[in-house]
């Protein structure tokens, strides 16, 4: 909200009489800590903390994957059909835990 009501049109001329109006969500007269500040605000709630959350809840994902294998009802452990549940649900927390390994991996790379 405050970007509509404080934004500023300022003309910047180009060649001969021609002129170009460009808005500006950063007024002057908020000063050099209002941008930076909203910038950082931005980053953080559209960004950042949605991927944290994200990275929680896959992560938890993967624990629960990971204790699940111990403990299967009605299968018999030692069993095929059992060693193979383990292995499809290894499997599973592998590329989940590599996907979001590689997201994290993203986010560090665009804040440096």
């Amino acid at each position: 909200m405050p970007a509509a009501l404080f934004s500023e049109v300022t003309s910047v001329p180009v060649l001969g009489n021609h002129s170009i109006l460009i808005c500006n969500p950063f007024p002057k007269e908020f000063g050099e800590t209002y941008r930076k500040g909203m910038v950082m605000f931005k980053f953080l709630a559209y960004y950042l903390i949605p991927l944290c959350v994200i990275a929680i809840f896959y992560l938890s994902m993967t624990w629960h994957l990971t204790l699940s294998t111990r403990n299967m009802p009605c299968e018999l452990p030692g069993s095929d059909l059992h060693n193979e549940q383990i292995k499809a649900r290894r499997r599973v927390y592998k590329n989940i835990f590599l996907k979001e390994f590689q997201s994290i991996k993203i986010m560090l790379c665009t804040i440096e």
